[in-house]
């Protein structure tokens, strides 16, 4: 039976530092960027990961040393590994074991109020707090790592939370009922709730990665969108010049055979033709000069028209604006997606889009006002959500909005009344 004892105990050890290794490298990745795997760098985890083996077999036996060389162990493995200043992962490494320090502190003098039995504080008290900061290098993980802060609402990491105090809760009940009489199956309890909390925040780190690498495609998208309009405004506008081109020289031909012999009437119509305006399927409802405000307008403008939609305009852009254009094509052109989904369900009477754009005291502001006649849903942190069947695409429309403005120190502020919905932008230049 004690050699069934040992065999449970290795298994336990070999787990708890396969636990640490993963918390030093989630960690470690929250700030540092990885370097390519080499050698010496497989080398030094392997030094690390035996030493962690011997710490968990001989846990009863804090040391100072033990702290200082697994601080020395770790700050080789973030200097090797990971890029950036040496002397910063020093200090995040010692910033870690001291919290560490704190926990398993806190761990140890809360157990001993509790009737725990004959079991070792040692055991039930590093196990307890692995849970504890396998949680919170995990939420370190997601939030440092993500461009995207927005990414995971507080609620959802007051349910995170949930996970490994209910296992703290389940492994302390766990060791009082279990005592050395069922040794065996409770470290092996032990190793699997351990490793279950490891498996479940990987997973979950995993789907946020996922998460805002679908948002990030969405914005590539809309770019590609952009760049395509850009492309065929020019082909277009290249081709009708050409096209005008070849047209005048046989009307300027004509034009002058009429002049020679004295055909006034037909000459004056020739010059009234050449001086008409292009036909209302070809007229640009905006020409400021700025390329892609005017390609995203003119764009959004042909396709509203079909829908017996008019844009009515106020605009005083420069043809320069320090603000990127992607930024530009996120803000104006989910703007006017949104008013137009909107507006093209209302009575054809109010199909009219008002944009109000200029630059006014160092700040870019975008004002578009279009009615509505649906009811307007939002969620719990005050942000509207979409009306739009498919939600897995459309959804992020208004937040793409607000997290690019949020990059210029800017604001956006919506008002609705009586059936008319008022979006106001304001970007920081």
């Amino acid at each position: 039976m004690k050699l069934v004892y040992n065999h449970t105990d290795i298994l336990f050890d070999i787990t708890m530092a396969f636990i640490t290794m993963w918390i030093i490298y989630k960690y470690l990745s929250a700030f540092f960027e990885k370097k390519k795997n080499k050698l010496y760098n497989k080398l030094i985890w392997t030094l690390f990961y035996v030493f962690q083996v011997a710490v968990e077999h001989d846990s009863g036996n804090a040391s100072i040393w033990i702290l200082v060389i697994n601080v020395v162990l770790v700050s080789l493995i973030a200097v090797i590994g990971f890029h950036k200043a040496g002397n910063k992962k020093v200090l995040y490494v010692v910033l870690l074991y001291v919290f560490w320090m704190i926990i398993e502190l806190f761990c140890y003098n809360f157990l001993k109020l509790l009737p725990v039995g004959n079991m070792e504080f040692a055991t039930l008290g590093s196990g307890i707090s692995k849970l504890i900061v396998i949680m919170l290098v995990s939420i370190m993980s997601i939030r440092f790592r993500s461009k995207d802060k927005t990414t995971i609402p507080t609620i959802y990491y007051l349910l995170m939370l949930f996970i490994p105090v209910s296992s703290a809760f389940i492994v302390h009940n766990i060791f009082l009922l279990g005592g050395n009489d069922h040794k065996i199956a409770v470290m092996i309890t032990l190793n699997i709730i351990l490793l279950i909390n490891l498996i479940i925040f990987e997973i979950y780190g995993k789907l946020a990665e996922s998460f805002v690498i679908q948002k990030e495609n969405i914005i590539y998208e809309q770019q590609i969108e952009l760049l395509a309009m850009n492309t065929d405004d020019q082909k277009r506008a290249m081709d009708n010049f050409y096209k005008e081109k070849h047209n005048l020289i046989n009307q300027l031909i004509l034009l002058r055979e009429n002049v020679k012999y004295g055909r006034n009437e037909e000459a004056i119509n020739d010059l009234n033709h050449l001086l008409q305006i292009s036909s209302e399927d070809e007229k640009r409802i905006l020409n400021s000069g700025n390329n892609v405000i005017d390609t995203l307008i003119n764009f959004k403008y042909s396709y509203a028209k079909k829908m017996g939609i008019d844009f009515k305009i106020k605009s005083f852009i420069p043809e320069d604006i320090p603000i990127q254009q992607s930024d530009l094509s996120i803000i104006l052109g989910n703007s006017l997606d949104n008013a137009i989904e909107a507006t093209r369900i209302c009575d054809e009477h109010k199909r009219t889009i008002q944009i109000y754009m200029g630059i006014k005291k160092r700040a870019f502001v975008l004002v578009i006002i279009n009615p509505y006649n649906h009811t307007l849903k939002w969620d719990d942190r005050g942000n509207l959500k979409t009306t739009k069947t498919e939600n897995a695409s459309h959804g992020y429309g208004v937040s793409f909005i607000r997290k690019t403005v949020e990059k210029y120190q800017g604001s956006v502020n919506v008002e609705t009344e009586n059936g008319v919905f008022t979006l106001t932008v304001i970007l920081n230049i």
